[in-house]
């Protein structure tokens, strides 16, 4: 019988692992039962609709299938325990940030606010927690100098979608054995960190030491995205990058 997925995810990392998935579901005798995603993953919904794969709106609806695996990778919504264990295997998350030091979000910008060498991307058992669950894999991989948070997200990305093709059909056979995070005892102290934590990374201090003003502007300097900034009285100048 044929593993029974369903796939949660959006963004560019979201829609390259669902492809994987199913470019390679008659070979791992795997199949999609229902996809995931939100107003982010317009790939992701395209791709499941050109593949005839219902279409699930709210997490809710995971209670009307009977299936074995749920993956997870960049879902905007953070499941409850009764609906991660409609599994009925195991539902798994690929994080792109190294476990435990990095749960939450905007991983990438507090690595570099901290000055860290190396990053990481894992794939781990989904809890009742957010990013506690056991470690199924995992890659490192060194920080570059002066990295800007774009740069190391797209690092990231690359890293996190050549962990999710070595580690797929181990993952559907159930090769794979979890390790809890408590046993990686040499790494850092677990932080936790909300999306609008970002906000406040991006106001810059001028008393700072100029390696502190550089990392925090490297690690909130993003496409897309507002830009660090200076207060000064009643005045908020932006600190937008130039050409040099």
């Amino acid at each position: 019988m044929s593993v029974r997925i369903i796939f949660l995810g959006a963004k560019s990392i979201g829609f390259h692992c669902l492809d994987e998935l199913l470019n390679r579901s008659n070979d791992l005798d795997a199949k999609v039962l229902a996809v995931g995603t939100n107003p982010r993953g317009a790939k992701v919904k395209e791709l499941a609709e050109a593949q005839a794969i219902p279409l699930i709106h709210n997490p809710l609806e995971l209670h009307d299938f009977e299936y074995d695996l749920l993956i997870s990778v960049q879902y905007h919504a953070i499941l409850k325990a009764p609906e991660i264990q409609t599994a009925q295997r195991m539902a798994v998350n690929l994080h792109m940030a190294p476990l435990p030091e990095y749960r939450g979000c905007n991983q990438f910008s507090f690595a570099i606010v901290n000055g860290d060498e190396e990053f990481g991307t894992t794939l781990h058992v989904m809890n009742a927690g957010v990013d506690t669950g056991d470690i199924l894999a995992e890659r490192r991989f060194p920080i570059p100098k002066d990295v800007f948070v774009g740069e190391l997200f797209k690092l990231t990305e690359d890293y996190s979608l050549q962990l999710f093709r070595e580690e797929l059909e181990p993952l559907i056979s159930g090769h794979l054995s979890p390790k809890p995070q408590t046993e990686f005892t040499n790494r850092k102290p677990p932080q936790f960190h909300y999306r609008k934590e970002i906000e406040t990374l991006k106001r810059i201090d001028p008393n700072w030491s100029a390696d502190q003003i550089d990392r925090h502007i490297r690690a909130t300097t993003m496409a897309g995205f507002a830009p660090p900034y200076l207060d000064f009285g009643n005045y908020r100048v932006s600190l937008n990058l130039i050409d040099s």
